[in-house]
């Protein structure tokens, strides 16, 4: 794990009551939200248990957490596909 990666890692909490918003994550990692949105993936990306359910980032503490949040990003990574293929068929330009 890289030093980014361990200063993430320090600044979460264990459990969805020790949640940080997004935003508040940006500014105690000095970065904008987009680099905190690709350095919460990048350690996701590694195999740390970041999830993020109701609002804020946290460091799951079960693994019905991470069952919980990984069913939601298959559910979303689906509606992506749906739309996406509606849109490469549209017939809108027709």
């Amino acid at each position: 794990m890289d030093a980014e990666c361990t200063q993430l890692v320090n600044l979460l909490g264990t459990g969805e009551r020790n949640k940080i918003s997004r935003t508040e994550l940006a500014n105690l990692l000095g970065v904008c939200d987009r680099v905190a949105r690709e350095r919460v993936e990048e350690a996701q990306l590694l195999g740390v248990p970041i999830v993020n359910l109701t609002n804020g980032y946290f460091l799951s503490e079960s693994m019905e957490e991470l069952k919980q949040y990984t069913r939601r990003e298959r559910h979303r990574e689906s509606t992506i596909d749906k739309k996406c293929t509606a849109l490469e068929n549209t017939e809108w330009f027709d």
